[in-house]
């Protein structure tokens, strides 16, 4: 396994990483004030329950089909660029959905997004592993994550103001400007051609690492959780006449920013399997908590959980993944690792919906615990398989 930038005074904040950081942080910031309104918007434009389950994962799809090329990409082209061209697809998406004036331009715009997700997410990923030293990636991918984190400590709130003020077409625009921001980011990253240059070919190895299944088949589960909190509950929200829901995404940042740098050295030092099934089952706690609750300290209260556990599980579930290849292959990892995510997002929200409109939104809240659950038993099945990876990698710092 690799080696790289190994040693006792090895650290995280170098410059390559502090590049992509904010690079990440400006995609997160751009994405994150249009996620939650995508929904309600299609609502608004007639969607029904189950329709809005498609419309919250269609993104997905073309996600996975551009994973295709995105591991290749990735792997064999600089990887500042491709990131360049897809955030830039991804903002062509944003400025779609602000002329769209029904649901059908909608999900059209809503494919062009998971193209551009393909690589971005995939790409970010690959860039930050490669920025870290060996023993420091768990810790580091857990800083990493707060790029997200702060994102959505602000974005939400401040997509739901303009779109309650300016109407969610403004929010779009703004979203998207913010993408091209990023853009210029991107490009400051410093990169290192390949060790060994590799031509682009699309094949099955070039996109999908079988060592990295395992790690990527608990990301899809855990994403059929995940997904709910930005397709639905902005939605349960105003069925429930709960005003200022966009403050949930805040405390829910904030608990993330408090818990994941702590949460990732407790990953490095004790070990995958001790951190994230505490976490998962925090996490499907959070769940219950926002089925019942009907004020807005209770969803305060499944706010500061589900960060918890949500922190506790996919960013370890993330640096297992990149664990599991050289870093020539990290590439195919994170394709295989966001395929596994992609998956979730399709299935989560469309279940999800069927669901809701069946029994409600509270029942559905807790019956996609199941999901969370089945991560635990998978994780003690293999639990010596995980062991193994881990050991091989290095072990625990």
């Amino acid at each position: 396994m690799i080696n790289e930038r190994s040693g006792g005074n090895a650290r995280i904040w170098t410059r390559e990483f502090l590049s992509i950081f904010l690079a990440n942080l400006l995609l997160y910031l751009g994405q994150f004030m249009v996620q939650p309104l995508i929904t309600t918007y299609a609502a608004e434009l007639g969607a029904e329950a189950a329709t809005l389950g498609f419309v919250a994962g269609a993104f997905a799809v073309t996600a996975i089909i551009f994973k295709v090329f995105s591991g290749p990409a990735i792997d064999c082209l600089n990887r500042k660029y491709v990131l360049a061209g897809a955030i830039i697809i991804l903002s062509v998406a944003f400025f779609g959905y602000s002329i769209s004036t029904n649901v059908t331009l909608v999900i059209i715009f809503r494919f062009l997004q998971g193209a551009g997700q393909a690589f971005t997410a995939t790409c970010c990923l690959a860039l930050a592993a490669d920025a870290l030293p060996q023993e420091k990636i768990s810790s580091g991918l857990g800083v990493f994550a707060l790029a997200q984190v702060a994102a959505q400590a602000v974005s939400p709130a401040i997509g739901l103001f303009i779109g309650e003020h300016f109407g969610f077409r403004v929010s779009f625009i703004t979203g998207g400007i913010v993408l091209l921001t990023s853009v210029l980011l991107a490009l400051q990253i410093r990169t290192k051609p390949p060790a060994v240059k590799k031509q682009f070919k699309i094949s099955f190895s070039n996109t999908i690492s079988i060592p990295s299944l395992l790690p990527a088949f608990l990301l899809l589960l855990n994403l059929c959780c995940f997904c709910l909190i930005n397709s639905y509950l902005v939605l349960y929200a105003l069925e429930l006449n709960i005003a200022n829901i966009g403050s949930f995404f805040t405390i829910y940042a904030v608990a993330l920013i408090i818990s994941r740098p702590l949460l990732g050295k407790w990953s490095d030092k004790y070990g995958f399997i001790a951190v994230t099934i505490p976490g998962l089952i925090v996490y499907a706690f959070s769940f219950f908590v926002i089925s019942y609750a009907h004020t807005l300290p209770m969803f305060f209260l499944a706010a500061f959980l589900s960060a918890v556990g949500s922190g506790a599980s996919q960013p370890m579930m993330n640096s297992l993944c990149m664990k599991t290849v050289p870093q020539d292959r990290r590439g195919a990892a994170s394709s295989t690792a966001y395929i596994g995510m992609d998956i979730g997002n399709i299935i989560g929200p469309i279940i999800a919906g069927i669901v809701a409109s069946r029994y409600g939104y509270s029942f559905m809240w807790r019956i996609m615990t199941v999901f969370l659950f089945i991560s635990v038993v998978v994780i003690l099945i293999f639990r010596k398989k995980i062991m193994q990876i881990e050991n091989v990698f290095g072990g625990k710092s």
